[in-house]
């Protein structure tokens, strides 16, 4: 029986990344031969995937951000079970300000004079559905 029946052969499979990628790997091979006992042999092998089909890279928007959607505003008020649900192509918190008393036609706006509520803020909506690039009329189907 060979000494090399008994190694265990390990590989870490991850995307090229250049430069900067080629010195983290380096570190990560120096700590890979350093810890792993004699009968382990770490290989690492370099892919053509890009990191990002991997894991999300990108930082989310903010929710008052996001456009293109439709939502659903429901009264502050405890006692109160109104609710209005609406589409925008515009930023959320553009249409947020209009319900808050910038629209003087806004069902919400007219609740809150009527019923002497407080006007609705950013976290009295909810986000329905997204997606809807600059598409109105499926934005209007939802």
């Amino acid at each position: 029986m060979d000494e090399d029946d008994n190694v265990m052969k390990h590989n870490l499979i991850i995307p090229y990344k250049g430069k900067y990628g080629e010195h983290i790997i380096h570190g990560l091979r120096k700590t890979l031969e350093k810890n792993l006992p004699s009968k382990h042999l770490g290989k690492i092998i370099y892919t053509g995937t890009k990191l990002s089909s991997n894991f999300n890279v990108k930082d989310s928007t903010n929710a008052i951000h996001k456009h293109d959607l439709v939502y659903l505003g429901s009264c502050p008020e405890e006692s109160c079970d109104c609710s209005y649900i609406g589409e925008v192509g515009r930023r959320i918190s553009e249409r947020v300000i209009d319900h808050s008393g910038r629209d003087s036609k806004s069902h919400l706006v007219k609740h809150s004079l009527e019923m002497s509520h407080q006007p609705l803020d950013t976290e009295d909506y909810r986000v329905l559905r997204k997606g809807f690039r600059n598409n109105e009329y499926k934005r209007k189907l939802s």
